[in-house]
């Protein structure tokens, strides 16, 4: 049966997906990737139209001309076509951006055969269409043919996403609001978060300028406090407890190491808890609570069964009391006389051989007469208040003779 806190963390859950689903970002938390086929770790052929493979030299320094195969390893990068979601937009930028760095491009030139390469069907016919209109005009200055390069990117961009140069602002919203944790582990989810992070700066923007940037990643403390936010509540107690707040941190990776620590002691106490119901011979249901039940005073017997009991039982003849064993009132049971404080109450009986505890019980309105008259006295010294608490006794030892002589 689910606790109460993991109900309230599945309706957390779900009430997050749903205001996510009616502003949906540009990308998902989820990976929600349309075509499976299409990685970069897949083993298709080097003519597959969804991969291409790029021989890269171990060596960045190492001359053209020397053509050493040893040297050389193989990449394959998948290829973009339009139809594809905005995260293959993006992981498609990333793939190209560390590829021309791995091989040292720095020529627009280079960086535009490498781009039309993973390009193809009407996607490569809308780059080729935008680099028409950027590059109409003579670009000869290198900086000038890089800014060209990133207005036809960003045009292509604006055709990907649906929101348009709206949809960093829609993303960074959903990251900051709309993420929950639950059971994930804290390192997968830092991983998914600073991905989505770096797939920002490759959502489309309203100009492409020279003193204008690309849209900013959010800093690591906005990671911080997005990673706080989405983690179960359970934890902020504990938090509190050792003096940990989210603005402590001194980084993402110390925020992260943290949380993975809450995270593994957390399942270690809930496997520990399910080994102790195995161990005990079951939860609360079962085992111990039964015990429990028994030595809190039996309550599982029942009345039926505690009054079957008391009727097996009989008082004793000689003092009329439930006691096992020899009653200590017999005549052959040695001196007579118990040390308990009660025996006052069982030492003597009336001729007709029945105890006389009852008659202590008549005498409690006499009792309580005598004390009454006593009070209202004025105050007296201690010799004559002991005093008096004797007469209070005599009277009652007369007045119980008395009795016994009208039973006679």
């Amino acid at each position: 049966m689910p606790s109460v806190h993991s109900k309230f963390m599945d309706e957390e859950a779900e009430q997050r997906k749903k205001v996510a689903k009616m502003w949906a970002p540009a990308i998902s938390f989820f990976s929600d990737k349309r075509r499976k086929g299409k990685s970069s770790q897949g083993d298709e052929d080097e003519d597959s139209t969804n991969v291409r493979t790029f021989s890269v030299p171990l060596d960045p320094d190492t001359p053209e001309d020397d053509d050493k195969k040893k040297q050389y390893y193989t990449v394959k990068l998948p290829v973009f076509e339009m139809g594809d979601t905005p995260e293959e937009w993006c992981e498609w930028r990333f793939n190209i951006d560390d590829l021309i760095k791995t091989l040292g491009y720095t020529k627009t030139a280079q960086i535009v055969r490498v781009q039309r390469s993973l390009l193809k069907g009407k996607s490569a016919e809308l780059y080729q269409s935008f680099y028409n209109k950027r590059f109409s005009r003579k670009v000869e200055k290198e900086d000038q043919q890089r800014m060209a390069l990133n207005k036809v990117l960003n045009d292509m961009a604006l055709k990907i996403f649906a929101d348009g140069a709206w949809a960093a602002r829609s993303q960074k919203r959903y990251m900051r609001n709309n993420l929950f944790m639950g059971n994930m582990d804290p390192e997968k989810f830092a991983d998914r978060l600073e991905k989505l992070n770096d797939y920002l700066k490759y959502f489309p923007i309203d100009k492409v300028e020279m003193e204008h940037p690309p849209n900013k990643k959010l800093d690591w403390d906005e990671l911080v406090d997005i990673m706080d936010y989405s983690t179960p509540r359970r934890w902020h107690p504990l938090m509190l407890s050792q003096g940990k707040q989210p603005h402590l941190f001194r980084s993402f990776s110390e925020a992260v190491t943290y949380y993975q620590r809450l995270y593994k002691s957390n399942q270690l106490s809930r496997k520990l808890a399910e080994a102790g119901r195995f161990i005990g011979g079951g939860g609360g249901h079962s085992g111990g609570g039964s015990s429990g039940k028994r030595r809190r005073g039996g309550h599982n017997n029942g009345k039926d069964n505690n009054t079957s009991n008391q009727k097996e039982r009989t008082p004793c003849s000689t003092c009329g009391k439930m006691h096992r064993g020899k009653c200590w009132h017999s005549e052959d049971s040695g001196s007579g006389s118990r040390p308990n404080k009660r025996a006052k109450f069982h030492s003597n009986k009336n001729k007709s051989g029945k105890p006389q505890s009852s008659h202590v019980m008549i005498e409690t309105k006499d009792l309580k007469k005598l004390v009454a008259n006593q009070a209202k006295r004025p105050h007296q010294d201690e010799e004559e208040s002991v005093g008096s608490f004797d007469n209070i006794l005599a009277s009652l030892s007369i007045a119980g003779d008395k009795k016994d002589k009208n039973e006679d």
